[in-house]
């Protein structure tokens, strides 16, 4: 379950920025005027069509700098609450925004046509990951090492209730997660279905 490169997560079109912030500032000014800042809800589409959600909080300056906000994982962006204030007092304009599968941005993507599980676990986060993948209708590419003995017993759980084609690969050492990524290792064993077709 590979991270979505940070880069992602950041690219928005500054044209819709800046529309959202001319058309907060004459609200956050109207609500400055009660001793209350206003935040807008906000959305943004990833340039692979993903949709994030955020609030922005516009300073009184319209040229004031932008601050975007991006929380740590397993949170979302409500937890940046208390420091905007501070922010919006020093003179920034602030977006804080939910990540992908966080928050408001964890709706379903569609389109998926394959997975690849590294060194994966039956239960990620409370996810059953033997049921979602058990049900997944695309090609299946599972991959541990054997000194990692529980994602090792995952896999090949994991490979068997998998009802598509699928790929299993155990490699005699690597350990855990990325760490399989160093010098190539040989294969102790390899399960392979037909029509399953990896790229690259």
């Amino acid at each position: 379950m590979a991270g979505i490169p940070m880069r992602r997560e950041v690219e928005m079109s500054r044209r819709v920025l800046w529309l959202s912030l001319l058309l907060a500032l004459p609200l956050a000014a109207g609500a400055g005027d009660t001793g209350k800042q206003l935040s807008l809800p906000v959305s943004f589409e990833t340039s692979d069509g993903f949709v994030l959600k955020g609030d922005l909080t516009a300073a009184a300056d319209v040229n004031a700098p932008v601050a975007i906000l991006l929380h740590m994982y397993r949170s979302d962006r409500s937890a940046w609450a208390p420091l905007v204030p501070d922010l919006l007092a020093a003179g920034f304009t602030v977006l804080a925004i939910d990540q992908r599968a966080h928050g408001e941005s964890a709706e379903e993507v569609a389109g998926v046509r394959a997975l690849v599980l590294l060194s994966p676990g039956t239960n990620y986060f409370g996810v059953d990951v033997v049921e979602a993948a058990s049900s997944f209708p695309g090609p299946l590419l599972v991959v541990a090492a054997a000194d990692d003995r529980n994602a090792v017993e995952s896999a090949r759980t994991i490979a068997a209730r998998h009802r598509g084609t699928d790929d299993l690969e155990i490699y005699r050492s690597g350990g855990h997660g990325t760490r399989l990524f160093g010098p190539r290792r040989p294969r102790a064993s390899r399960s392979t279905a037909p029509g399953w077709r990896p790229t690259g």
